[in-house]
């Protein structure tokens, strides 16, 4: 989500979480969710990217260009040079 990228969500049965957040993600256009990726499933999530990405005011989006060079200079500060 932090990329404003589609998913196809899987969730793991029995991971009430999982399913959950994958249920919510459906819901707000972000994503399509199943249990068994059948070729009819590809074909619709294939399509599905083509639509316009939701613009819902439940969606938080962050900053991603913050977000990335807060990442970046963290991986510098542990990395030796």
């Amino acid at each position: 989500m932090l990329l404003r990228k589609k998913m196809l969500l899987l969730p793991l049965a029995g991971q009430y979480e999982q399913m959950i957040n994958a249920s919510y993600a459906q819901k707000l256009g972000l994503a399509l969710s199943t249990n068994q990726p059948t070729a009819g499933v590809l074909e619709k999530w294939i399509n599905f990217l083509d639509k316009p990405l939701a613009n819902n005011e439940d969606i938080l989006w962050p900053n991603n260009k913050r977000s990335l060079r807060q990442l970046d200079k963290t991986i510098q500060s542990i990395v030796p040079a």
